[in-house]
């Protein structure tokens, strides 16, 4: 494979590609390392992409080689592209992520313990704008979400949904550093059936300006 035969990313791969790890029942161990690898990938992806887009070329492959991802989390902090909330998120899926490739079985109560007590929800605002149909103006409460269905939605879901969420607001960073205009977001829906909460959907929604 050339290197024009590279294709950036898309979040509505991305989007299809989760959401089909998460909904194979049931949640064995290999299924959670699937979903947890994923995620892992594409936030690496658009944390390495923003790192390197601020470092000149004869540095970039000290940045590639030795920086570690929370350094660089602290660099994106810093950078305004990540803040405590969404640090927290990523930082938090990293732990997870280790814990998953370095050992074959695992102490349910020990990736538990790494869950307990962590805050993976923040508030983000986004906009459709131009030729786009419908268009929309709209806030996303996570904070809310979990809040309202925390007895349906563990503290993994809240991970893995906050985790995606994230790294479609790295996605837009990464086109505004570009100079490109952002084209997608991930949008969050909490879908109601019969009245009742049946799970968080995730979509990837094209022709975006975000405000986060």
């Amino acid at each position: 494979m050339t290197n024009s035969e590279v294709q950036e990313p898309t979040l509505t791969n991305f989007v299809n590609e989760l959401t089909s790890l998460i909904a194979q029942k049931p949640l064995t161990l290999n299924v959670v390392r699937n979903i947890t690898l994923t995620l892992q990938l594409y936030a690496e992806h658009y944390v390495n992409e923003i790192v390197l887009e601020q470092v000149k070329e004869s540095a970039k492959k000290e940045v590639k080689e030795h920086l570690t991802f929370p350094q660089k989390l602290r660099i994106l902090k810093n950078l305004n592209c990540l803040d405590d909330n969404t640090e927290r998120v990523l930082s938090t899926l990293n732990s997870i992520r280790d814990l998953l490739i370095h050992n074959l079985m695992i102490n349910v109560k020990e990736f538990n313990v790494k869950l307990e007590g962590v805050k993976f929800g923040f508030k983000y605002n986004w906009r459709i704008t131009g030729e786009a149909k419908p268009k929309m103006d709209k806030e996303i409460d996570l904070v809310k979400i979990y809040e309202e269905h925390k007895s349906r939605i563990t503290k993994y879901d809240q991970l893995n949904v906050s985790s995606a969420v994230v790294i479609g607001l790295l996605h837009y960073h990464l086109m505004k550093l570009r100079g490109k205009e952002p084209n997608e977001i991930i949008d969050v829906e909490p879908i109601i059936r019969e009245g009742k909460f049946d799970f968080v959907e995730l979509r990837a929604w094209g022709k975006i300006i975000a405000e986060d």
